[in-house]
Order: structure tokens, then C-alpha cells, then sequence
């Protein structure tokens, strides 16, 4: 699961596109959970990385909405 993050980290949209709909559901728990983690936390990192794995969530969402609209 480890790679899997870093890939998403690193390339977002081609990652998500790659990832089964098990996988996607686990991950859009996983960037939910660590974005409302980050938001109890206010240094400038923090808000960098909170911008990250917003921009992560959002897509994974998107993704999931494109697969099965229903999902959501």
C-alpha cells in the first residue's frame, strides 16, 4: 500500500485510473481520515500538505463518481 500512496502522491489522475474500485474506496477513506488529521494542525507545512491531500481526495471522488455514480 505504501507504493500505491507514493504513486498517488506523485501522479494523482494516472494512479487513481489504475487502481481497482476496491482500492479506490480504500483510499478515498484513507486521504478523507488524513485530511480532517491535518486540519488540527496550523504550521505552513502542514497547510502545504493539507492542500495535497485535499487535491487528492477531490480527485479520488471524482474518480469514484466516474466509475459508479451511485458510489458516493
Amino acid at each position: 500500500m505504501e507504493a500505491l500512496i507514493n504513486k498517488i502522491y506523485e501522479d494523482t489522475i494516472c494512479s487513481l485510473k489504475n487502481l481497482s474500485n476496491l482500492q479506490l474506496d480504500y483510499f478515498y477513506n484513507y486521504f478523507k481520515h488524513e485530511y480532517f488529521y491535518q486540519s488540527h494542525y496550523s504550521s505552513q507545512e502542514c497547510f502545504k500538505d493539507k492542500k495535497k491531500v485535499l487535491k487528492i481526495y477531490r480527485s479520488i471522488k471524482k474518480e469514484k463518481l466516474r466509475r459508479l455514480p451511485e458510489a458516493i
